[in-house]
């Protein structure tokens, strides 16, 4: 993991600050409620957010989740995204019910605007475009170890410009070798 804070992008900052604080509030949330009652539960105020026993539960793996994340652009981003993706899904159904997600932990208008929000900005930080060198598609991978190089170069034999090079110099060549020099017309 790259320790430097300012050499991180901000997939990795966003998993590693909402990845503690959620862990924050979800173990701190147990001091507000242990209940783990379901059908239509009940939560009690931390602030101004409804939470039980499921709710703390949920933010303490979400919190979990996203720490795992930090490690790399690639992890964070694709941590990012599955938080986004699972946070927004508990948007919607939190908007749609409006009291409880899945029978399981209270919302209310204050849960489902933070939801929205944290769904919002996970998203954007994951589909931001990689720092310059650190992900390079597959394909474009030589033995794994290091990245072919993907702009034409003189060095590169596959190279367009190497290749028409080659295919100038083997015309003029074999013109040369039976006895005409090549015209104008023909290079």
């Amino acid at each position: 993991m790259d320790t430097n804070r300012s050499r991180m992008h901000p997939a990795q900052l966003f998993d590693l600050t909402m990845g503690a604080v959620l862990v924050l509030v979800g173990v701190g949330g147990f001091i507000a409620s242990t209940a783990f009652a379901t059908g239509e539960p009940q939560g009690s105020d931390l602030i101004i957010f409804e939470v039980n026993g499921w709710h703390n539960l949920v933010h303490i793996a979400s919190g979990l989740l996203l720490l795992a994340g930090v490690r790399s652009f690639g992890a964070a981003r694709t941590v990012a995204l599955l938080f986004a993706g699972a946070y927004g899904l508990v948007t919607i159904i939190g908007w749609i019910d409006g009291n409880d997600v899945l029978g399981l932990f209270p919302v209310d208008t204050a849960d489902n605007v933070l939801h929205t929000v944290l769904t919002l900005a996970a998203l954007a930080v994951g589909l931001m475009p990689a720092p310059d060198g650190e992900l390079r598609h597959k394909l474009m991978r030589g033995d794994g170890r290091e990245g072919m190089r993907t702009a034409a170069s003189p060095v590169s034999p596959t190279s367009p410009a190497t290749l028409a090079r080659e295919d100038r110099f083997h015309r003029e060549r074999g013109a040369t070798e039976r006895g005409s020099t090549p015209t104008e017309g023909s290079r």
